[in-house]
């Protein structure tokens, strides 16, 4: 993944946070993991040791161990809306690539059980919302497997897109 995303952009904060998102989705699909922070951490710290001494990584580092924090912090559910907009804040507003990862990995892990909730919360911002949404919708996707169907039947070539998730299914467990 981050070889990829290095062909279009050459900063490290382009194609590190490009590179943790690819091996989060790869660890949904072929891996076993208990939760999604589990997951997340896993992933987090794969990357932490794939690219220790690259340039931006010490932010990189504080913005995912931010996102994870905030993610865990125990919010009511009046206190919702309001805790996902100051969370994201606190994280910034994701025009750049380990931003938009956080946020979105915030907005992944604190509504982990409801996508609509996630999506929200990763696009109700200033910022490069719909990257983070994004971003956060493939974590999610990968993690649960499927949208909810009030969502999903609305989805231009949902038909096509089902087909190739299902192959990618058949495929991690024929392996």
């Amino acid at each position: 993944g981050a070889k990829a995303a290095a062909i279009t952009h050459g900063h490290p904060m382009g194609y590190i946070p490009a590179g943790m998102l690819s091996d989060i989705v790869d660890r949904c699909i072929y891996e076993n993991y208990g939760s999604l922070e589990e997951l997340v951490t896993a992933s987090f710290e794969a990357t932490e040791a794939l690219f220790a001494g690259y340039e931006g990584m010490e932010r990189f580092e504080e913005m995912i161990r931010l996102a994870l924090e905030l993610a865990a912090v125990p919010v009511s559910e009046d206190e919702g809306v309001e805790a996902d907009e100051a969370a994201i804040r606190e994280i910034g507003e994701g025009w750049v690539g380990d931003e938009a990862l956080a946020i979105a990995i915030y907005a992944a892990l604190r509504h982990k059980d409801d996508v609509k909730a996630a999506l929200r919360a990763a696009s109700n911002h200033s910022g490069d919302s719909d990257s983070t949404a994004a971003i956060a919708g493939n974590i999610l996707g990968a993690w649960l497997g499927e949208y909810p169907e009030d969502w999903a039947e609305k989805l231009e070539l949902a038909g096509t897109i089902r087909e190739l998730a299902d192959s990618m299914t058949d495929i991690a467990f024929e392996n």
